[in-house]
């Protein structure tokens, strides 16, 4: 046999291994049209899964979430229409626990110092107040139904730095009224945002709005060392 026909041979081979055996080794379980492990290798990693044994926090009754984490670790954060109502995390593709309390109708949720996690919030209603306590985060919400934002309360504090977006497929889509604080040295910038009314409370802090982002009627109260800035963002 040729030495060029082992070669192709071998290649093949390799080739195989990598569909077969490899890929399944970043993690993804496959699973067949029952819901099983496709594969021997998709078996071993499905049995050492502890994401099935995880508590995620229950949004059933809660109006207020405050999420704490770091200044300087960066996280994204989205609001997802469902009727699941839970809070996940994900790190590096991957569901991962959290610690979190409730308080009556408050949930706070404290993040680790990895240096990124995604926040997925699962809700079909709108939450009351949203605190961003020590965060560097980008916060992605589609309009609801009747233009609703996803929170009626935004607060941004102890040095956070939020970069903001109401995006929708409905250009004319235009968030009704909500309340926004800013505050301790913090930044919140929109990005492709639309708002009927804002009222806005600045305590040495800075509003950005960027190109996209139009507001009918802001209604502004600076206190301190506080901003608004219209456009970029000087460099």
């Amino acid at each position: 046999m040729k030495k060029s026909t082992l070669f192709i041979m071998a290649a093949v081979l390799i080739l195989w291994l990598c569909l077969a055996v490899i890929k399944p080794l970043d993690g993804r379980v496959f699973i067949d049209s029952n819901e099983k492990p496709k594969d021997f290798i998709s078996g071993i990693i499905n049995n050492f899964d502890k994401s099935k044994t995880y508590k995620y926090a229950s949004l059933k009754g809660i109006n207020h979430i405050k999420l704490l984490g770091y200044p300087n670790k960066n996280a994204f954060i989205e609001f997802v229409q469902s009727d699941s109502n839970k809070v996940y995390l994900m790190e590096n593709n991957r569901y991962v626990p959290y610690d979190f309390e409730n308080s009556a109708d408050t949930l706070v949720i404290k993040l680790n110092e990895s240096d990124f996690k995604a926040i997925y919030i699962y809700t079909n209603s709108s939450l009351k107040t949203l605190i961003l306590d020590k965060l560097n985060a980008s916060l992605r919400s589609v309009p609801r139904e009747g233009n609703l934002s996803s929170f009626e309360n935004l607060i941004v504090q102890n040095e956070s730095q939020i970069i903001g977006s109401n995006e929708s497929r409905d250009n004319l889509h235009k968030i009704k009224p909500i309340k926004i604080t800013v505050k301790d040295k913090s930044h919140l910038e929109f990005h492709g945002s639309k708002f009927s009314n804002i009222d806005l409370n600045l305590n040495n802090g800075m509003l950005i709005l960027n190109e996209g982002s139009f507001i009918d009627t802001l209604n502004a109260n600076l206190q301190g060392l506080s901003n608004i800035i219209i456009g970029k963002y000087p460099d």
